[in-house]
């Protein structure tokens, strides 16, 4: 959310459980959005978007 306005940036996180006692998340922010391109990979464990410096010691 570091590309908008510090006035504009906002983001919800809602929790719940449901009939089987699972639990619910919902996130919202008002960014820009995901790139199409990248919601086949959005829940691969360690993905991001951002660009990353690795440092292996």
């Amino acid at each position: 959310m570091s590309c908008l306005d510090e006035e504009a940036r906002e983001l919800r996180i809602s929790t719940n459980t449901d009939t089987s006692n699972g639990v619910l998340f919902a996130a919202r922010d008002t960014g820009p959005g995901l790139d199409p391109t990248s919601e086949d990979r959005l829940f691969e464990a360690f993905y991001t978007t951002k660009r990353m410096a690795w440092v292996w010691v």
